[in-house]
């Protein structure tokens, strides 16, 4: 900012000040203002920030270490499968609703928070709710964790009821087409296969990106 700049601005807010001055009260011999809320508001979105930088891994190879914070978890991490770079294509699905939405699409809470199972088992049932059960053939991927919540059939053993909601009432920001376009465009990225979620060259040419 240039000294011209820094004047002009400096100008223009004596000039706001004089016609419609900011809340304060004057104390003695100081003048207190009032504290300016800071949160952010309905419908207001900052700029997306990229992190986790911390667990970045390298190279075309598949890991199994758990990744992701708990809202962003792609569910092969959940579930002890090995995972790849496909797990960012479900963290981007999951931010992308967020930032349209009125909260986090999945729960991560309804039991005891010191226990990380519980974490994941509340987390999974919002899933199916969302996504619908996962394949059978993509739970025999995993080892041990998931066989106490699921039965040899993958069927869900209820430790967690399965919320009554599906992703048309979950998303309630956008309407008509646009909200058509946005599920469809979810959709191709929050599968449970990771193989069958869209590339990033699919997903950028997407119709919800690329419409008016």
């Amino acid at each position: 900012m240039n000294d011209k700049t820094a004047e002009q601005d400096l100008e223009n807010f004596e000039t706001a000040e004089m016609t419609s001055s900011t809340a304060h009260k004057i104390d003695s011999d100081r003048i207190i203002y009032v504290s300016r809320r800071l949160v952010p508001q309905k419908y207001s979105y900052g700029l997306p920030v990229l992190c986790d930088f911390g667990e970045a891994q390298f190279g075309e190879f598949d890991y199994l270490p758990d990744i992701q914070p708990y809202q962003y978890r792609a569910p092969e991490v959940i579930l002890d499968i090995p995972w790849d770079e496909k797990v960012d294509i479900w963290s981007v699905g999951v931010m992308a609703w967020d930032l349209l939405g009125n909260g986090n699409l999945f729960r991560t809470t309804g039991g005891p928070e010191d226990v990380q199972d519980n974490i994941y088992i509340y987390h999974l049932a919002h899933m199916i709710a969302l996504l619908v059960p996962p394949p059978k053939d993509f739970l025999r991927r995993t080892k041990d964790r998931l066989w106490g919540w699921f039965d040899g059939d993958g069927i869900w053993k209820g430790a967690a009821e399965i919320p009554n909601s599906s992703p048309e009432s979950t998303e309630t920001v956008l309407q008509g087409e646009d909200k058509v376009l946005f599920l469809n465009f979810a959709r191709k990225m929050l599968k449970w296969k990771p193989e069958e979620r869209s590339t990033t060259k699919e997903l950028i040419d997407d119709p919800w990106l690329n419409s008016d």
